[in-house]
């Protein structure tokens, strides 16, 4: 195996923690003046912040199938393989709110508000109903990580308390604002995972 397997993971982890704080941070402060009128905003729009948006959830989706990779290759572990695939379905549920954005920048004014309140009140639980999901399944990946062997190496220990820490605020969902800090903090821990030279280490 060559040391730089995962260089692509890795970059795309790190580019992820950039990202992801930007992005959430602009998105907290234009709904400050409350949700409802923030998402409805939102999705009669389709501008840069949307692209913005597709690209985090496709690089999630890319680093969370390179995790179950490497969880794969270097520790034969794949006891979380079933959780990681869900975590992508969840992204794939939430990406797919881009499709409010689109159908509204080509419906007419009349259309979007006859069904203005349904898609608000559906984004909103689309929403809050992913972060839950992402918490339960984050709590569970990092009981598991933490639990499967005193073997496992330093790095994915602090991945495993990280996402556990995640997990946590996701699912009180009030504060799930902290997300912004602790999500960026894993993915580092995470591209540093990937970039590192692998140990022929293996979990049971």
């Amino acid at each position: 195996m060559q040391d730089y397997d995962y260089l692509w993971p890795g970059i795309a982890a790190a580019l992820l923690a950039f990202l992801f704080p930007v992005y959430w941070l602009s998105e907290f402060l234009s709904g400050i003046d409350g949700l409802s009128q923030s998402v409805s905003h939102n999705i009669q729009t389709l501008s840069l912040s949307d692209a913005i948006f597709v690209v985090l959830a496709l690089l999630t989706i890319y680093v969370y199938l390179s995790l179950r990779r490497i969880l794969n290759d270097q520790l034969n572990f794949k006891k979380v393989d079933i959780l990681i695939y869900l975590m992508i379905a969840v992204n794939i549920i939430f990406l797919s709110t881009i499709f409010f954005d689109i159908w509204t920048s080509i419906a007419s004014d009349h259309s979007f508000r006859v069904v203005e309140p349904t898609l608000v009140t559906l984004a909103i639980a689309i929403g809050v109903g992913s972060l839950i999901v992402a918490g339960i399944l984050d709590i569970l990946l990092a009981i598991i990580l933490l639990r499967s062997s005193t073997e496992l190496p330093l790095i994915w220990r602090v991945f495993a308390v990280l996402t556990l820490v995640q997990g946590v605020f996701e699912l009180s969902v009030i504060f799930h604002f902290v997300v912004i800090i602790v999500f960026p903090a894993s993915l580092m821990v995470l591209a540093a995972a990937f970039l590192r030279k692998p140990e022929s280490v293996e979990l049971v």
